[in-house]
């Protein structure tokens, strides 16, 4: 018997310096007689003088935060009524008018009647990992400022750029389409002067038979050929799709990628509808011309396919050619990949190159349908 209750004398012993190295403490509330009992461990914490508190639940609930008083009594009231545990917190006032946290934790016990029920549970002084908590959560607020001010910094950077890069292809636009008039106006009225005069130097030649004229026809001819590179350069430049439409632009694109550079192109146009939005149709259009230049200067295309198809409202854009593929080192410092991704984002559009087809080249743009 001695040695059963020295077990647990020190069983109770090692419990309570649990609790105590925990800062937990044990409570009992008996609701005949409203006796609140606590353990010693938590009284420093609570703020309990052993000498002045009566033990009385009213003057244990007087300790308690006036803000969180009123809660914590309906959940005890809640507790005994529906015979449920309850988990809730409340604050204390300390002795430097300092607030400090507590949660508590209770359960019906026993029950002997209606008016006397035993409710057990623990109190647990939890300030200083509320502190660590609220210290923590402002650190995330505090944080999450700093990315939102970033954020929004990035968005009014990307903006601009975007701007900027539009200013920048509409600049490019309209010189091309200046420079195109240019060369039509001026340079190809001067060459078309020249080739006038030398015709009517061969016709004279011709009648005096002057053996001569072999070197003239050759000159007429490399005159001829810059007259119809020219041409076609000043078509290329000045863009305009009022009259004329995307497709038929397509279709003098590729006749002149043929005669320029021998590249053989089948443009298969599944469109129902007729694109002659002026910023849809150059964008296209420039896009296409990317594609072929790149594929006739960085894969050696002979032959490519160009693929316009409407299917629910949606365009699919697709240039494949049958070069020696895509580069695995690519230029980083070209800008031809680039201005393609940024004429698809213009019109609304995706885009991606396709590497992985057996020879050649993908290039694939998808956007949304605005004529008809």
């Amino acid at each position: 018997m001695i040695r059963k209750k020295t077990f647990d004398n020190n069983k109770q012993e090692n419990f309570r310096l649990a609790l105590k190295a925990a800062n937990i403490g044990v409570w009992e509330l008996n609701t005949s007689s409203s006796i609140i009992l606590i353990s010693d461990n938590i009284h420093n914490s609570i703020g309990i003088k052993k000498r002045s508190f009566d033990g009385k639940f009213s003057s244990f609930l007087s300790l308690i935060h006036p803000d969180d008083r009123q809660s914590t009594k309906e959940v005890f009231e809640t507790t005994i009524k529906n015979k449920t545990p309850f988990d809730t917190e409340f604050r204390i006032i300390g002795k430097k008018n300092n607030e400090r946290w507590f949660r508590i934790r209770g359960n019906i016990g026993e029950i002997k009647s209606d008016k006397e029920i035993r409710i057990l549970g623990s109190i647990h002084d939890k300030t200083e990992r509320r502190l660590a908590y609220d210290t923590l959560e402002e650190r995330v607020k505090e944080r999450t400022h700093e990315l939102v001010e970033i954020n929004l910094k990035l968005r009014e950077e990307i903006i601009e750029n975007r701007k900027m890069k539009k200013i920048i292809m509409d600049i490019s636009e309209k010189e091309r389409r200046k420079i195109g008039q240019d060369l039509h106006d001026s340079l190809l009225q001067q060459l078309g002067g020249i080739s006038f005069m030398i015709q009517t130097l061969e016709d004279q030649l011709k009648k005096k038979k002057i053996k001569e004229i072999e070197s003239l026809n050759k000159i007429k001819k490399y005159l001829n050929n810059t007259l119809k590179y020219v041409r076609n350069l000043s078509k290329g430049l000045n863009l305009s799709f009022e009259e004329t439409g995307l497709k038929f632009a397509l279709q003098e694109l590729t006749e002149q990628m043929l005669e320029l550079y021998g590249l053989k192109i089948d443009l298969k146009y599944n469109n129902r509808k007729k694109i002659v939005d002026e910023k849809i149709s150059t964008n296209v259009f420039r896009i296409v011309q990317e594609a072929l230049n790149n594929a006739v200067k960085h894969g050696n295309a002979k032959k490519a396919i160009i693929n316009l198809n409407e299917k629910d409202n949606m365009i699919t854009l697709k240039i494949t050619d049958f070069g020696t593929g895509f580069p695995p080192n690519p230029n980083k410092r070209g800008m031809g990949l680039k201005i393609m991704e940024y004429r698809a984002s213009e019109i609304d559009g995706s885009f991606r190159i396709n590497k992985d087809i057996s020879k050649g080249t993908e290039v694939v743009c998808k956007f949304p349908c605005k004529n008809g």
